[in-house]
């Protein structure tokens, strides 16, 4: 990767800054307070993001918040080892939720799906420990796990991707499947608990299976029941009091209505007395008389021709006769329903519990014999990751200590020339730990402030050479002059622009006595 120019819209001090960078050496001058650190802090924000606010010290939200309001945001344009053009775009939210990213191919101005990790290699903490080298002498310690990882895959197998710790994890997820360190989780706790419950229900399985048996004997019994109370039920429906008592309350009403039309005797008496006086006095309404009492006489005739058998007191009889008829009816009716409606739902219920049970015994747990089966199985299998797990850890303890030579003989070299021979080696331990052989090998506390500083840098730099190899990261150091005199300074100048042939540095100086055959890329003011 190598870094093409940064474009600041607002960040801390600058607003509306480019600066181009080229290969090779760049060396960026700046007095106290003119930027140089916030131009360091911008690059890390556009490649890993401007942190959140949670932490005990500020996030790059809060430190370079733009003096003249706003949020921070800005580009870096970048070109990967594949040759790609990239711009990297970052807009600073009120929280890290609310942050905008967009990365996006400046050629074709495709948006591209990329993780900026996979570009730069490394994580955050690494690239602070290695690529990026800060003001004054600043130790390293075994804590970064990813830088130790990497440098012990490099020294087993000469390819920093071949993770052991990708292995011992996978290793360690298998287990904790199996059985976790705490708690009472994972497959073998699962087993137990099915031995457990199959053993403790095998009562309980023999009791569904019984009454599983009575129910398929006694279902069809039931089917039979509800199927003769159905048909009696539907026979009892055809039969219909109403038509009958219907008839009968209409032969009363018409026996009533004749009745009611009738002339009394005493009526038609006056009306034959009207009838012979006007014969006797010769009035011409005799006729009328005489028509008028034989009307008066004919519904007696027609009531004296109905049968006997259909008086009122009989039809009425006849009717409460079928109105309790209808009353039991009805009553045996509503009895039938209610045993049907009862067999029915009872037999609903039956088939239920049938299908309950067949499920409950179809698809049960396995028997004892299978569960203890596979409870062997998962015990060989925890063995196994166990053992692994155990020899893996053995293997990457000793390549710990392995990538330590190769280290120490990279940082030496470096040393030697910064120091300009004065020193033969250093010793670094797999933690980082570091001793300076002075003909009897002594800790760093009892060297200046500038040899620890020369110290730290030549490791700083092996460590790159070791993490990244051929692959073109560029390398950033803040001010790493502070306490060099001179001579180391023109040493450390000189080495920087022989590894700048391969490798693009960004060198960020106060001190204007630092030359180099290339001249100053941005002097900020």
């Amino acid at each position: 990767m190598i870094i093409q120019r940064i474009e600041i819209i607002s960040f801390g001090k600058f607003r509306n800054k480019t600066i181009d960078f080229t290969d090779g050496l760049n060396i960026i001058y700046g007095d106290n307070e003119s930027g140089k650190s916030t131009i360091i802090s911008f690059i890390y924000a556009m490649l890993y993001g401007f942190g959140d606010n949670r932490g005990k010290t500020l996030s790059l939200r809060e430190k370079y918040t733009p003096w003249n309001g706003g949020v921070c945001e800005g580009k870096l344009l970048i070109i990967t080892d594949n040759g790609q053009n990239i711009s990297i775009y970052r807009k600073a939210g009120n929280a890290k939720k609310y942050d905008t990213l967009q990365i996006y191919d400046t050629k074709t101005g495709d948006e591209l799906s990329l993780l900026l990790e996979e570009i730069v290699g490394i994580g955050s903490d690494t690239f602070l420990k290695t690529l990026c080298i800060r003001q004054l002498a600043t130790s390293l310690d075994g804590s970064n796990d990813e830088m130790a990882q990497k440098l012990s895959n490099i020294a087993a197998g000469g390819d920093e991707s071949i993770s052991f710790e990708k292995a011992h994890k996978l290793l360690e997820s298998v287990r904790r499947e199996i059985q976790p360190l705490r708690g009472n989780s994972g497959a073998l706790a699962e087993i137990n608990r099915q031995i457990a419950a199959a053993e403790k229900s095998e009562s309980e399985r023999k009791a569904a299976y019984t009454e599983l048996q009575s129910l398929i004997r006694f279902i069809p019994t039931e089917e039979k029941n509800a199927s003769l109370l159905r048909a009696e039920y539907e026979e009892l429906l055809k039969k219909d009091y109403s038509a009958s008592v219907a008839h009968l309350e209409g032969r009363l009403e018409e026996i009533q209505t004749y009745s009611r039309k009738s002339f009394s005797p005493f009526i038609s008496l006056l009306l034959f007395a009207a009838f012979m006086l006007t014969i006797f006095i010769k009035s011409a309404y005799s006729f009328v008389f005489l028509g008028l009492f034989v009307i008066s006489l004919i519904p007696v005739f027609i009531k004296n021709k109905l049968p006997a058998d259909n008086t009122i007191a009989q039809l009425t009889q006849e009717k409460e006769k079928l109105m309790h008829e209808k009353i039991m009816h009805e009553k045996k009716l509503s009895l039938i329903k209610d045993k049907l409606t009862d067999s029915e739902r009872n037999l609903t219920q039956m088939k239920i519990r049938e299908q309950t049970l067949r499920l409950s015994l179809g698809n049960g747990q396995d028997s004892l014999d299978e569960l203890y089966r596979k409870k062997q199985l998962l015990e060989k299998r925890l063995q196994t990751v166990t053992l692994a797990s155990r020899a893996l850890s053995c293997a990457y303890e000793n390549m710990q200590k392995n990538f330590t030579p190769v280290l120490n003989k990279k940082a030496s070299e470096y040393f030697r020339v910064i120091c300009g021979g004065k020193y033969k080696r250093i010793f670094c331990n797999e933690q980082f730990g570091i001793k300076i052989d002075n003909d009897i090998p002594r800790e760093s506390g009892f060297f200046s402030g500038g040899t620890v500083d020369q110290l730290y840098l030549s490791l700083r730099l092996a460590l790159a050479d070791m993490l990244f190899g051929q692959k073109s990261c560029p390398l950033i150091l803040d001010q790493p002059f502070l306490q060099y005199d001179d001579s180391r300074k023109k040493n450390t100048v000189e080495l920087l622009e022989s590894m700048a042939k391969n490798r693009q540095t960004l060198l960020f100086t106060g001190d204007k006595n630092v030359n180099s055959s290339n001249k100053p890329t941005e002097i900020l003011t």
